[in-house]
């Protein structure tokens, strides 16, 4: 089993599920990546790594780390040299990514776990600091600008104006070309500056190519026609060097056949298409040996001493791409918007990122608004020109929201948010985090004295409504999250059984209700591997867009009233008990996630409470819903014990959200606002409906039905292979999924036949890890989960903190 280390400032999904991890703040993660060096290029020999940090000095005073937590780590790696992997996030500076590298050298690990690709590039690819100044100088004529959007993202204070002796960020910098083209998907910020803006196709509606990680030329062929008659890439730029009609599989089809494709050269390209691959064209692995001198001499040049660590009063700001709208690209996406972020479960909004200590520091709540300000000390865009004033700071204005397991002295702002120029989804979400981000500093911003002469952070004595979707953290004892060390799994591999009273459960408990028999041949059920469900939420967005689940708005969530019929639910535990009721927050816990959809219970509290019958169940097991028959008593949501059922309140369907014709004064922003707006909605939305599936609307439940369109779908299939009507028909094994089962990268939900011994489910519940939620109450569900498996290194300092989510692992450890 393997075994994860990680070192971050904030949690992210990979941090959740690492066996060991340090929080620190990313300023202080090129010093943390020098020491391990070091141990790895002592204990390793090495000459290569050990030339490089010949080369690296470390200045006296320097932060200091955990003796034990690295010396066990490093230990750890050489132990594992040929089946280990050290990475380097894509954020960090060249210096980390060349440690990275040599320790991988050094480990023996290129060619084994580390595998690289030849990527060359193009000499003319330039920066966008030296466009800038190109525009400054007016050496820049005629801009295109395929979809990016530099006026919203662009960093501040970009080039220099020596005629106006000032500094320009990029709004001025491109009103000063006389010609700018723009391909994009909407009217945006940038678009507003442009001279001619072109509808740019959509990617599942262009033609093109790509090469894949493994070294594989790839096609890509749309889906559908562009819906507005919009050009892609290759549409554009064949256009202007002269091709005006060529089509865009004419232009990838002449860059296929010059790879000189085998035999017929249209049969290789019809080939080509129904594979979607060439396998003709590999790029072959060219690992180049670990140079020491090379890298040594590159490293020297970059390195700077690290600067000193962020406290309290002058704290460091790291900007990160969102998990929803990743750079600000998808905030017109309303499903991204509602979709809670896994760590944080905000909706619709960003906010500053702190740890529960240093939001004791700052006298904050989470929803308080604080006031970032950054003084710099020099111009911040190369080259530096004597004489030129420094740019004005810079300020934001944010909410706060409290992160246990972040670093303390350390802001993390996710980017894309806080913009004004859109269509009703994306506009005024959030804060604009962009309005801190200058070029030189891109990732992370930290008082160095160098190029940031101070940052300052002070309490406004404001409230910002934030939307999440969940703010209890504690599991409080009740076992739904089950998890074990791997030398207690060893030891005792029915665990599941002891925690929350399982063990002590008769084999079968009495009900007062009678029951149908369940006459169908094939019954139906889901487990959730805990091992390897990562909370990535794909699966939550897959449900929804296979269900036709609305979207409710930004108050309406705010309500408790969230549609989702997948949620994935967030904890945390900690080796130090906290009351979360008395505002206590643990500082540096353990995180879990458990996907929580419908339970399909065949003891189903719902089914009990109904007065018309709307929820009952079927010959197959599934708890069903009848919406003609629902009239909305909500007496079967009370009932349920998972709380997993949803209610229209409204008719959320037939009202998109952002609508803003209303009645009066009322002006509440992003709420729902039922009916004093009209119905409709646009034909992509309408577009985007599953038509297999009921649109439900005011009044009516609704909830998980483990995909039945599916199943029946798959049954009609089989009856018509079968060419008989007959009930006796099976739908072969595992021949079909549900959309969250299919949607999950790494397979950790399987769904299927629970009476076939053969399926990939009923394999599954017969685990020693399989475990059914809330067993005492006799609902006997027919999702179960397999406990998470933890493998901590017993000599690392937390050890003794890790797989301590169960009670019982919890009490026997403390």
């Amino acid at each position: 089993m393997n075994r994860l280390y990680v070192v971050e400032n904030r949690y992210t999904l990979t941090g959740a599920m690492a066996d060991h991890r340090l929080r620190l703040p990313v300023s202080q993660i090129p010093l943390i990546a020098h020491a391990i060096a070091t141990r790895v290029a002592t204990a390793t020999k090495d000459a290569g790594l050990g030339s490089v940090l010949a080369t690296l000095q470390v200045p006296a005073g320097a932060a200091q780390f955990d003796e034990q937590w690295l010396n066990e780590a490093a230990n750890d790696l050489v132990s594992k040299s040929g089946a280990s992997l050290v990475l380097a996030g894509p954020q960090q500076p060249v210096v980390v990514q060349l440690l990275a590298y040599g320790i991988n050298s050094a480990l023996k690990n290129v060619g084994s776990t580390v595998l690289l690709r030849e990527l060359r590039r193009n000499p003319r690819d330039n920066s966008i600091l030296q466009l800038a100044g190109d525009i400054a100088a007016d050496r820049i004529k005629q801009l295109f600008i395929l979809g990016a959007n530099p006026v919203f993202n662009a960093p501040r204070s970009i080039a220099y104006d020596s005629v106006g002796k000032g500094w320009l960020d990029w709004p001025e910098l491109q009103k000063k070309v006389p010609d700018v083209v723009r391909l994009g998907y909407y009217e945006d910020e940038t678009s507003a500056l442009c001279r001619w803006n072109l509808p740019a196709s959509h990617f599942l509606e262009s033609w093109g190519d790509a090469l894949s990680s493994e070294g594989h030329y790839l096609s890509i062929q749309p889906m559908i026609l562009p819906l507005f008659g919009g050009f892609s890439e290759l549409d554009l730029m064949s256009a202007v060097m002269g091709k005006p009609k060529v089509d865009g599989p004419e232009l990838v089809q002449e860059t296929f056949q010059a790879s000189k494709p085998v035999g017929d050269p249209a049969t290789a390209w019809s080939k080509f298409l129904h594979d979607g691959f060439a396998s003709h064209i590999v790029l072959r692995d060219r690992p180049p040996a670990f140079n020491g001198n090379t890298a040594g001499g590159i490293a020297h040049n970059l390195w700077s001493a690290p600067p000193p660590a962020p406290t309290p009063e002058s704290p460091e700001i790291v900007l990160v791409r969102d998990y929803s709208i990743d750079d600000g690209r998808y905030i017109n996406n309303a499903w991204l918007q509602e979709m809670p972020d896994p760590i944080t479960k905000l909706t619709w909004d960003n906010a500053a990122l702190i740890s529960p200590r240093y939001a004791k520091t700052l006298g904050v709540e989470t929803g308080d608004l604080i006031q970032i300000t950054v003084n710099d000390v020099i111009p911040t865009a190369p080259p530096p020109v004597e004489g030129k004033p420094t740019p004005t700071p810079r300020e934001l204005e944010i909410a706060v929201l409290i992160s246990p397991g972040h670093a303390d002295n350390s802001i993390t702002i996710p980017l894309g948010y806080g913009r004004d120029s859109l269509t009703s989804v994306g506009e005024r979400s959030g804060f604009n985090g962009y309005l801190l981000r200058t070029a030189s500093n891109p990732h992370y911003l930290v008082a160095d004295g160098k190029a940031i002469a101070s940052i300052t952070v002070k309490k406004v004595g404001k409230k910002y409504p934030l939307s999440i979707t969940q703010d209890h953290f504690s599991i409080e004892g009740r076992g739904l999250v089950r998890e074990a060390t791997l030398e207690h799994y060893r030891e005792d591999n029915e665990f599941v059984k002891k925690i929350a009273g399982d063990d002590e459960l008769p084999e079968k408990l009495p009900s007062l209700y009678r029951h149908p028999p369940l006459l169908s041949s094939q019954q139906w059920g889901m487990t959730i591997d805990l091992n390897t469900c990562t909370g990535c939420s794909a699966c939550v967005i897959a449900c929804q867009a296979e269900n036709n689940v609305p979207v409710v708005g930004k108050l309406q969530v705010a309500h408790g009233r969230a549609m989702h019929w997948l949620r994935i639910d967030r904890y945390y535990a900690s080796e130090h008990g906290y009351d979360q009721d008395k505002g206590e927050l643990p500082e540096d816990p353990e995180m879990v996630h458990e996907p929580m959809m419908c339970q399909h219970c065949e003891n189903a509290p719902c089914e009990t409470v109904c007065p018309v019958n709307a929820t009952i169940h079927s010959e197959d097991g599934l708890n069903i819903m009848a919406y003609n028959r629902c009239v909305g008593t909500r007496y079967c949501a009370n009932n349920c014990p998972f709380k997993v059922r949803r209610f229209n309140y409204f008719d959320y369907n037939q009202r998109p959200v952002g609508k803003k014709k209303i009645a009066g004064a009322l002006n509440l922003y992003k709420e729902y606002f039922a009916p004093f707006t009209e119905k409709g909605a646009p034909d992509t939305i309408k577009l985007s409906k599953n038509p297999n599936v009921t649109v439900r609307m005011r009044g009516v439940m609704e909830k998980c039905t483990f995909c039945v369109q599916r199943i029946e779908e798959a049954k009609i299939a089989a009856h018509v292979q079968a060419g008989t009507s007959s009930a006796d028909i099976r739908i072969p094994r595992d021949s079909f999924t549900t959309a969250c089962a299919q949607a999950c990268p790494n397979e950790a939900i399987i769904f299927g036949d629970i009476r076939d011994p053969e399926s990939k489910v009923s394999k599954m519940k017969l685990q020693e890890r399989n475990y059914r939620l809330l067993q005492y109450l006799n609902v006997n569900t027919r999702v179960s989960y397999l406990a998470r498996i933890r493998n901590p290194n017993p000599k690392m300092p937390d050890a003794r903190k890790i797989g301590i989510a169960s009670p019982n692992e919890k009490e026997e450890k403390l």
